[in-house]
């Protein structure tokens, strides 16, 4: 995305907030100023993202090692699609990802929870012209990929409560559902979820520079580099148990 876009016309939940919450506080204000460039930044570095991994894709799956075949079929399916259109859908469940950790820092920044859920249903809208929606019964039991917004992973966590990172697990389902059609297989929830991770954490890190000024300290990163390792001690454990089911 090149360039900060202008306030889209038509932002429901924009003009939700703006005619509800009257007068706004300094940093609701603030917030809705810097709407344009979250936006800009966020779903830029999501198209980038998405572009990574579309043609890192092949790799990340047969690299699991769990079936060979499985793997070589997944991947004609990958060449042989619409990859533009994979893209872009990849880089829209990039950015319902991101805005996960954008609500939290929006709900400190602002000290409004419903304020901050305004914000990130605004920023969708911003950034990809579709309003936030919440999925049907059927699509949080398979994949959610088609649904806008932050409030599919907190009804997957209702649905779901025993999968303790829950976004991870449904950006991996909806991750397979877009590149290869299958958003059941635990090796391509498996082959994203430190992605998964980092998007979120750098999402964290853009959004207090765009409110606050600041950047990521040593100490920021080396928790990332923590969490980082934690989660693969997990999937180590995940494939290992997804092998001997094999």
């Amino acid at each position: 995305m090149n360039g900060e876009q202008p306030l889209r016309v038509g932002n429901r939940a924009l003009d939700y907030l703006l005619s509800r919450f009257q007068p706004h506080g300094a940093s609701t204000k603030a917030a809705i100023d810097a709407l344009p460039r979250i936006a800009t930044v966020l779903f830029g570095d999501a198209q980038d993202d998405a572009r990574r991994l579309l043609s890192n894709a092949p790799e990340l799956v047969s690299d699991r090692r769990v079936s060979v075949m499985r793997a070589v079929k997944s991947i004609g399916g990958w060449l042989s699609g619409a990859t533009h259109r994979k893209e872009q859908a990849l880089a829209e469940s990039i950015f319902d990802l991101q805005l996960t950790s954008v609500f939290t820092e929006l709900c400190t920044y602002v000290d409004n929870k419903e304020i901050a859920s305004l914000l990130v249903d605004a920023l969708v809208f911003q950034a990809t012209g579709k309003e936030a929606g919440c999925p049907r019964q059927d699509e949080l039991l398979l994949s959610t990929q088609n649904v806008r917004g932050i409030g599919k992973f907190t009804l997957a966590h209702q649905k779901t409560p025993h999968i303790g990172d829950i976004e991870a697990w449904t950006f991996g389902k909806e991750f397979g559902a877009i590149v290869f059609d299958s958003p059941m297989d635990i090796i391509n929830i498996i082959a994203v979820s430190s992605f998964s991770l980092i998007y979120r954490v750098r999402a964290q890190w853009s959004v207090k520079f765009l409110l606050y000024g600041t950047r990521p300290t040593e100490a920021d990163k080396s928790a990332l580099d923590e969490m980082l390792k934690k989660q693969a001690e997990g999937l180590q454990k995940m494939t290992q148990d997804a092998i001997g089911e094999e």
